[in-house]
């Protein structure tokens, strides 16, 4: 069949360890950002267990840091 998966499913892996570092050079909580990007606790809890967030929470990321998004994240595919 056309639609047929080949092999096993990638695994994503995401880190924020970028942004964890523009956080401590602003000597921001995550607290703090999440009132001043303003983002949800729930984005808040993804970002501190390394989960997916929706383009529209990284876009104001980006715009807050003022960078592109692969200056607060990687993603590795396995």
């Amino acid at each position: 069949m056309i639609n047929e998966p080949i092999g096993e499913p990638l695994k994503i892996i995401i880190s924020y360890d970028k942004l964890w570092e523009k956080m401590k050079e602003r000597k921001l909580n995550k607290y703090q950002l999440r009132l001043q990007v303003p983002i949800s606790s729930s984005s808040i809890s993804k970002l501190t267990k390394n989960e997916p967030l929706t383009p529209k929470v990284i876009a104001k990321l980006c715009k807050f840091f003022n960078c592109a998004e692969k200056d607060i994240l990687d993603i590795d595919f396995y």
